[in-house]
């Protein structure tokens, strides 16, 4: 019989949808669980992107004869789209100054955008992209393009679209298509709405299944975390500032998320040349981070002003492709910089996503445009009523990807839980450290010694009536006889894998199994 056979539950991430985490064991549906975290979220997807919430904030995105006020012009659809459709729209002046708005009232950086092309005299006109009084104007060819603008959108504004320079004369016709609204820098993937506006990628209770450094995805699971930053990409914003000769690229380049909203920065010959952020903090242990890269390999260092003297990082070489680059330090905080090399020397790196977070390791990048923004814990639990383990025998094997997230957060649990206080658990027991724990009766049996947090591991516990054995990594590590009798191997009911609210745990793989498994069937499944 094989191990999927003998498993009363097989967890590998593969399937979710909003809320939930599906197991490939049992095939009821029994051993589906329940997925919350209660903000959006990022992951690194399949094609090694950073993933976000994306959203459409308009009404009526791709109809501009329901919810758009005020206006001015008449719209007709059926027009040839740039998809191949026939959903674009027909915008005919009436007077000379058409315009196309919606009234919102928002917060931080937005970024506007619509697909346009002019129509006999209105090819080289420009239209007008308005969020507020930030204008820009862009030039009508006879092709479709998207257009787009950001700009801070705080307050109460009219956001849209007017027929630009020169002034339109009655009769003068553009066309359009799919208008969006959205929080960041750059227009994403178009996302049509009607009544209301939409949301997608990593939103609400979205589970993340993460491909960081693997072509197979983990189950990322977090605690909560705060980006300090307000602004984690718009360098260029009154939030950051530029000292000692150093200056900002004038247009974007593509980032880790694959759009084009990262920033190159310029330091000049000395060695304080740096773009910095002001905050005011008491001592805490901060842990920031940036994604950086050169062409050139470029140094770089991370520094802060502690009130009295400046303190830098070690110098980080970069190279011409992106990578994430962190600094934990334990201060009283003035202002953090991104700095130019201990040595100085005239030079450029690419930077995107920088982050500070309380705590002692960096998290997953939490995107900010204009205020601080929280990431709220990601948690998973589930009741089972069958199958359940009756034989007085029973394996539980986790596998945690080789990340630095794998395990920082004291406390942390992936656990398997039976009747009264009786479980067998994934256990972070601090300090960077992760271990297994077995309590029985109320008594904690700690049976693996601790693991490094970027050690990939593969863990199991088989017991055998009241007898334990630990396998990690292919070595039996420990054995034992447990304290009273085991309530699990009689329960009538038990509570699933939990992650007890603290996190991170990358999850690759989860088996309960039925049975005490052999010795050469515990070396052979947790082999790496």
């Amino acid at each position: 019989m094989s191990l999927y056979d003998k498993s009363s539950l097989v967890l590998i991430p593969s399937g979710t949808k909003t809320g939930k985490v599906f197991s490939q064991k049992p095939v009821s549906g029994d051993g589906d669980f329940t997925f919350t975290r209660a903000s959006a979220a990022t992951r690194v997807n399949a094609d090694g992107n950073i993933e976000k919430e994306t959203s459409n904030k308009f009404i009526y995105s791709n109809n501009f004869n329901s919810g758009w006020s005020p206006k001015a012009g008449t719209f007709t659809q059926g027009i040839a789209d740039p998809n191949g459709g026939s959903n674009a729209w027909s915008w005919t002046a009436v007077n000379t100054d058409p315009y196309l708005y919606q009234f919102w009232n928002l917060s931080g950086i937005h970024c506007v955008s619509i697909w346009a092309k002019g129509v006999g005299s209105t090819i080289g006109h420009d239209i007008e992209i308005r969020i507020g009084s930030n204008t820009a104007y862009f030039e009508l060819t006879s092709e479709w393009q998207r257009f787009e603008h950001f700009a801070d959108a705080s307050g109460s504004n009219n956001i849209g679209f007017e027929f630009g320079n020169p002034a339109a004369a009655s009769g003068d016709v553009i066309h359009i298509y799919a208008a969006q609204l959205e929080q960041g820098l750059v227009a994403r993937d178009v996302i049509t709405t009607t009544t209301a506006a939409v949301y997608g990628g990593i939103t609400d209770n979205t589970p993340r299944l993460d491909y960081t450094d693997s072509s197979c995805p983990a189950l990322l699971l977090e605690p909560q975390r705060t980006n300090i930053f307000s602004q984690s990409e718009y360098f260029s914003s009154s939030e950051w500032g530029l000292f000692s000769s150093a200056t900002l690229g004038s247009s974007f380049i593509v980032s880790p998320e694959g759009n084009n909203n990262a920033t190159t920065l310029n330091f000049g010959s000395g060695n304080e040349s740096l773009v910095f952020y002001n905050y005011g903090s008491g001592s805490s242990t901060f842990t920031t981070s940036v994604w950086a890269r050169s062409d050139s390999g470029k140094k770089f260092c991370f520094r802060h002003w502690d009130g009295s003297a400046a303190v830098r990082s070690s110098d980080f070489t970069t190279t011409s492709e992106w990578q994430r680059f962190d600094y934990t330090f334990t201060s009283p905080i003035v202002n953090f910089g991104i700095c130019n090399q201990s040595a100085g020397g005239v030079g450029s790196i690419e930077i995107w996503g920088a982050q500070a977070e309380l705590g002692s390791y960096a998290t997953s990048y939490i995107p900010t445009y204009g205020s601080s923004v929280s990431r709220v814990v990601d948690d998973i639990s589930t009741i089972f009523s069958s199958p359940i383990p009756t034989t007085g025998n029973v394996s539980y094997f986790i596998h945690l990807d080789g990340s630095d997230r794998a395990g920082n957060a004291t406390g942390a649990h992936a656990a398997i839980r039976f009747a009264g206080n009786d479980y067998i658990s994934y256990n972070n027991s601090g300090g960077g450290f992760h271990r297994f724990r077995v309590n029985i009766n109320g008594t904690s049996n700690y049976y693996t010694g601790n693991l490094v947090k970027s050690q990939e591991a593969k863990l199991l516990a088989v017991i055998n009536g009241n007898y334990i054995k630990i396998f990690m990594n292919g070595q039996q590590v420990n054995q034992g006889t447990l304290s009273g009798t085991p309530d699990l191997l009689s329960a009538t009911q038990y509570t699933g894998v939990t992650n007890e609210a603290l996190g991170p745990l990358p999850i690759k793989e989860l088996l309960l199994i039925s049975t005490a498994l052999t010795d050469q069937e515990a070396i052979d499944l947790t082999t790496i």
